[in-house]
């Protein structure tokens, strides 16, 4: 990874680490969440919002963000081959005013609290 590729991923683990902090989620889990948040980050999914989910204990994390149709395909690709027991895809068109804009919303966890 060159050293400017090194540096987004540093700001984007520690983004989405801090969106996650506040959440519930134990240290130990914190960690594997914001590195698998951050991999769907990268392939292409932009305004990505992240939920803990869960009450009184955080069980799962849903993250919702918007996708091209160019990287539809590589995000959908690393999300159901790589993200550790994910309980929920959903894929929406965005809108008529921008159809080439998907976005895509993932519910996973399960056993993080």
């Amino acid at each position: 990874m060159s050293p400017s590729g090194a540096k987004l991923s540093e700001t984007l683990h520690q983004e989405v680490a801090n969106q996650l902090r506040f959440g519930g989620i134990p240290k130990d889990k914190l960690d594997e969440l914001v590195a698998v948040v951050a991999q769907i980050y990268q392939q292409g999914m932009t305004q990505v919002k992240i939920f803990p989910k869960g009450r009184p204990a955080v069980d799962s994390v849903a993250v919702s963000g918007l996708v091209s149709a160019a990287n539809l395909s590589s995000v959908l690709t690393n999300i159901l081959t790589k993200v550790p027991r994910y309980t929920g895809v959903v894929i929406f068109p965005y809108g008529i005013v921008n159809p080439e804009t998907f976005q895509v919303n993932v519910q996973f966890g399960g056993e993080v609290g």
